[in-house]
């Protein structure tokens, strides 16, 4: 069994940058969302596309 958790819409483990959904607070990888850091540093809060 593993250990490691899986994230984002791709289901694979935390790599890189991730970025966190303020509503329903699942972690998604920025490169999935096609977002950067840079990006989501100018948003006052992140909601996912499934939200």
């Amino acid at each position: 069994s593993s250990s490691s958790s899986l994230y984002c819409v791709c289901r694979q483990p935390e790599q890189g940058f991730m970025v966190e959904c303020d509503i329903c607070h699942e972690w998604y990888h920025g490169g999935c969302l096609k977002i950067s850091r840079r990006e989501t540093k100018a948003l006052s809060y992140f909601v996912c596309p499934i939200c």
